[in-house]
């Protein structure tokens, strides 16, 4: 396969572990990558809204150096949806009982997408059982104040009409292939004809990864109702943001906004690429986190 990251995600696929833990009374789905030798650390990745754990495995292929866990979120993948509301306090609740469940001998460096830099910032702000934050593609800013706030009001629109629907109704509107396409055709920057087909490939496997509409709908109004700058000021480990200067949720002036409301914060914004670092622009983001978690242990 021709695609880089592509690549990537078959290398860390080759490395995983599937396992189960009871998290909050449900079975959580996760998976153990090993590094390949003596390893610098252990990263947890926790993936972004209507996603699953392998659309993190192009960057777990590019960190052959550490043990990766990444698992699937509640309602996504193959994990069972929670019996609480999928808001973001359940969620935060949820991460905390998932990292008591690994029984890890230190905290561990926590990287989250989107949705997941949420959850993140809600947890560590009432919690201290992380170490190392890595934000990709942070919500810094409410979604419905984004630069692109009228196609997000539309897109809310959009699902509150399939919300009111049966299940399947619901499911054939979230699900239509002309609604993936359109969605990950805007978020999509890059100009590589044959990464964009892979991406737009990824979308229209991953988007439709969710256990019922009641988990995506209560996941969406959690993820425009809440932003990184919410918890900022309670947020003190260290963290690296990775923003995409083309990012049609949060723009770049927003991310340098947020920044430094974190105490201890660094971002890096990636040019060309807009909300899918870890797809567009996997290589880099790799190289950033390697140096971001090795100035931890220098």
């Amino acid at each position: 396969m021709s695609v880089k990251p592509a690549m990537m995600g078959q290398i860390g696929a080759a490395r995983a572990t599937h396992h189960e833990v009871e998290v909050l009374g449900h079975t959580t789905h996760y998976w153990t990558y090993p590094a390949r030798g003596k390893s610098k650390g252990t990263l947890v990745l926790l993936h972004g809204y209507r996603g699953a754990h392998d659309g993190l495995e192009p960057i777990i292929g590019g960190l052959e150096d550490f043990d990766c866990i990444a698992p699937d979120l509640p309602g996504y993948g193959i994990t069972e949806p929670l019996d609480k509301k999928h808001n973001l306090a359940t969620y935060s609740e949820w991460l905390g009982e998932f990292l008591m469940a690994l029984k890890l001998p230190v905290k561990p460096a926590v990287l989250g997408h989107s949705f997941a830099t949420l959850v993140m910032s809600h947890h560590t702000s009432k919690n201290d059982d992380m170490g190392d934050l890595i934000m990709l593609n942070p919500v810094a800013k409410p979604g419905l104040k984004g630069p692109r706030r009228y196609t997000s009001l539309l897109t809310e629109g959009i699902f509150w009409a399939a919300s009111k629907l049966p299940e399947r109704g619901a499911r054939y509107i979230m699900d239509h292939w002309l609604l993936i396409q359109v969605t990950s055709s805007v978020m999509c920057k890059t100009r590589d004809k044959a990464l964009r087909k892979w991406v737009h490939g990824q979308h229209h496997k991953t988007l439709k990864d969710y256990a019922n509409a009641t988990v995506m709908f209560e996941c969406y109004q959690a993820s425009i109702s809440h932003s990184v700058e919410e918890f900022a000021s309670a947020i003190e480990n260290r963290t690296l943001m990775i923003a995409g200067a083309e990012d049609d949720i949060t723009s770049e002036k927003q991310q340098r906004e947020v920044a430094p409301l974190l105490a201890n914060s660094t971002l890096a914004v990636l040019p060309g690429v807009g909300h899918l670092t870890h797809y567009e622009t996997t290589e880099e983001v790799c190289i950033l986190i390697r140096d971001f978690l090795s100035e931890a242990k220098s």
